[in-house]
């Protein structure tokens, strides 16, 4: 195998940087809207056995689960999402 082109393509790969305060913040509101749509996933339960799935808080609470449950997915997502460093301080250094 050719050594120095596995080399150069990984020297012009950028370091990694660490997480930052918005995507740390992205965790946590992810982790919480999921948290949420659990409590939601269990009301829908409740309020179907009392009220019936055609009742208007029933649905409410079914619309609330799917809503909190995607919002969650993608901003833990965005929390996890490992970005390159793209400071000018971070090119300067490569050099």
């Amino acid at each position: 195998m050719n050594n120095g082109a596995v080399k150069s393509c990984a020297e012009s790969i950028r370091p990694l940087k660490k997480k930052g305060l918005l995507q740390k913040t992205s965790m946590a509101a992810g982790i919480f809207c999921q948290i949420i749509a659990l409590f939601c996933l269990v009301m829908t339960y409740l309020e179907s056995q009392t009220l019936g799935m055609e009742d208007v808080i029933t649905a409410s609470y079914l619309a609330s689960t799917f809503f909190f449950s995607t919002c969650g997915i993608v901003m833990i997502i965005i929390g996890k999402a490992d970005l390159p460093d793209l400071s000018i301080s971070g090119l300067s250094e490569d050099k």
